[in-house]
């Protein structure tokens, strides 16, 4: 029993606790997936229940006509409610995913969801072990008591002593550091910013042409018009709506050039050769810390870490240009490296 209880402080003792920024970086990577996956489901959502109908015609009705409408005609009213009961549905269905997603991620051998990945942490309980499913549902459900208290429940991981927020609390879990090696343990010739730029330049090349087949095929009207269209919409309370086929078109399309392009650069980059073509053709490859090979999963948290790159106005992304090992932000959030292959 001795031995059991000194093991279990020696792995509490361990553990690098996440603070709040961090943690806060993996939401907004983790919110960009999910609404990304989403909005597909939501387009078609409008179209087939009948609620983008009802806000086409609003538009066009005189104010206070709706309300008139509502007195003379019960139907109407009835309509109304039904299209509420399945909004509600949809919202709940919305929730359903949110917390699976968060508690299916959590509670895998990986113990994080994508964005934790690409941030490098992971949830487990006090004694720094892998959570059950229950656990992660029951953690993932609390986050409500932390968001009821204006928010203050989420900020407590920026304060307490293991940077628990209240839901972490309650269900007795940590966030930690998945890996507390924070250097290179050995000198590589590292990639520079104009180096990784032009290998940049050349996958989206390679992308465009790979891309341009399918948009020409599935979005040959839908590319430009409802998305102006609904542009002009939220300029001129007056202007018509986009048609919602036309709409729900340029989305799954978009969504699908969204897929290839992420499977491009986590499959490449996780590959024998650690490389996209881009990255190829100017000699360099991406590694973990210790220069070897990165796993898909791994790859996928370094490419989703770009969201956070682009949120800082592509600071992120600069930051290989001055960074002590020519590090972009989303490599030193996901510990990888971007090295001279030929060296």
């Amino acid at each position: 029993m001795e031995d059991i209880n000194v093991s279990v402080a020696e792995a509490t003792h361990t553990q690098v606790f996440a603070g709040f920024w961090r943690r806060f970086a993996a939401y907004l990577i983790d919110g960009t997936i999910i609404k990304i996956v989403f909005m597909p489901i939501a387009l078609i959502f409008l179209r087939n229940s009948g609620v983008w109908d009802i806000i086409v015609m609003s538009r066009k009705m005189p104010p206070g006509a709706a309300e008139m409408i509502g007195i003379m005609d019960p139907d109407y009213t009835i309509l109304l409610q039904s299209l509420f009961r399945k909004l509600f549905y949809f919202m709940l269905f919305h929730w359903g995913f949110h917390l699976l997603y968060y508690s299916i991620w959590e509670s895998s051998k990986l113990q994080a969801t994508p964005g934790k990945l690409a941030t490098g942490i992971k949830v487990s309980n006090s004694n720094g072990q892998r959570i059950s499913f229950i656990r992660a549902l029951g953690r993932n459900f609390c986050k409500f008591f932390s968001a009821a208290i204006f928010m203050v429940g989420y900020m407590m991981a920026g304060w307490t002593s293991k940077k628990q927020a209240l839901h972490d609390m309650i269900c007795d879990c940590v966030v930690t550091k998945s890996e507390t090696v924070h250097e290179p343990l050995q000198t590589f010739a590292y990639a520079g910013f104009w180096r990784r730029f032009v290998a940049y330049l050349l996958d989206s090349i390679l992308l465009y042409i790979f891309l341009s087949p399918i948009n020409f095929l599935l979005m040959p009207v839908a590319l430009k018009n409802p998305l102006r269209i609904l542009l002009e919409s939220m300029k001129h309370p007056n202007a018509p709506l986009p048609d919602i086929n036309d709409l729900t078109q340029l989305i799954l399309v978009s969504s699908l050039a969204g897929l290839i392009t992420f499977f491009y650069f986590a499959s490449w980059e996780s590959s024998r050769f650690q490389a996209t073509p881009g990255k190829l053709a100017i000699g360099i490859k991406v590694t973990d810390l210790h220069g070897q090979r990165i796993s898909f999963w791994r790859a996928s948290g370094r490419y989703v870490g770009k969201i956070i790159s682009g949120f800082t106005l592509l600071i992120g992304y600069m930051m290989a240009g001055w960074t002590k090992h020519k590090q972009a932000l989303h490599d030193e959030l996901a510990h990888c490296l971007v090295i001279k292959s030929d060296k």
